[in-house]
Parts: structure tokens; sequence; C-alpha cells
């Protein structure tokens, strides 16, 4: 019986070191990946804040145009009502005032269209915007689910651990026992 005993034990060590191993590489594996998806949030965050900064850069400057152009057709309309008062005053310069009103006339349109033009761009990037908003929050979702699921992970190996180092102990508790029989 004894010579089995001795048998099982190095088979047993043998296990045990194979587990032990195995935790190893599990643990170590999931470092690695942790580490990668921290890197990717990183540059996921990184990039994000750049797209924002470009987007709100980009909205302040058209916010500016769009002033600028409310302020010009609001002169230009100042302009208009200045030259119908003059209007009246002179059969000649009349005439003068009214190629001016018309080609005053010929702006707004121009700038009429600009504004339209400005306002379809500011409506196709406010749709691109909560697409990638949308994008974003699933993104997010994703690696919270992902961080949920490798904490569970290492959980389990801890647990593990605490199986191993148990059965560590149990073993050189048993030898211990059977050193001091022999």
């Amino acid at each position: 019986m004894e010579s089995k005993k001795r048998r099982s034990a190095p088979r047993f060590q043998v296990i045990l070191e194979e587990m032990r191993s195995q935790n190893r590489a599990t643990i170590e594996a999931v470092e690695v990946s942790r580490t990668t998806l921290e890197r990717r949030i990183d540059v996921f965050q990184q990039d994000t804040e750049a797209r924002f900064t470009v987007v709100e850069t980009a909205i302040g400057s058209m916010g500016k145009d769009i002033a600028g152009l409310r302020g010009e057709v609001t002169g230009v309309k100042q302009e208009v009502a200045g030259l119908r008062g003059e209007v009246t005053g002179v059969k000649q310069e009349v005439a003068g005032l009214r190629g001016e009103v018309a080609s005053l006339r010929d702006d707004v349109p121009l700038l009429q269209g600009r504004f339209d033009q400005l306002d379809r761009e500011t409506q196709s990037r406010d749709a691109s915007l909560e697409s990638a908003i949308q994008d974003l929050k699933v993104s997010v979702q994703q690696n919270s689910v992902d961080i949920r699921d490798l904490t569970g992970k290492v959980e389990a190996l801890s647990q593990l651990e605490e199986r191993v180092s148990a059965l560590e102990r149990r073993q050189a508790s048993d030898e211990a026992g059977r050193g001091s029989t022999l």
C-alpha cells in the first residue's frame, strides 16, 4: 500500500502543477485582454475627444458665419429702406437708386442660398453627430459587458487559486504526517 501512495502522490503533484500552469496561463491571458481593452478604450476616448473638439470648432465657426450673414441681411435691408427715402427726392437719383436696389435684391437670393446651404450642412452634421454618439453609446455598453465578463473570470480564477492553495496545504500536511509515521 505504501508504494501505491508514493506513486499517486507524484501523479497528484503533476496534475496540481498542470492546474497551476493552466491557471497562470489563464491569468496571463486575462491580463493581456484587460490591458488590450484598456488601451483600446484610451485610444477610443482620445479619438472621441479629438472629434468633439473638431465638431465644436466647426459648429462655432458656422454659428459665426450665420450671425455674420444675418447681420449682412439686416444691413442690406436697412440700406434699402434708406434708399427708398431718398428716391422720393429727385427723379434722377431714383433711376440710380433703382439700379442699386436691383443689385442688392440680386444679392439677397445669393445670401439666402448660402444661408440655406449652411442650414443643410448643419443638419447633416447634426445627423452625423447623433449617429456617432449612438455608436459611442453602443461601444461603451459593449465595453461594460466585456469588463463584467472579465471580472467574473478573474473572480473564478481567484477561487481556483484558493482551491489550489488549500490542496497544497493539505498535501504538505499529509506529507508531514507521513514523514513522522515513518
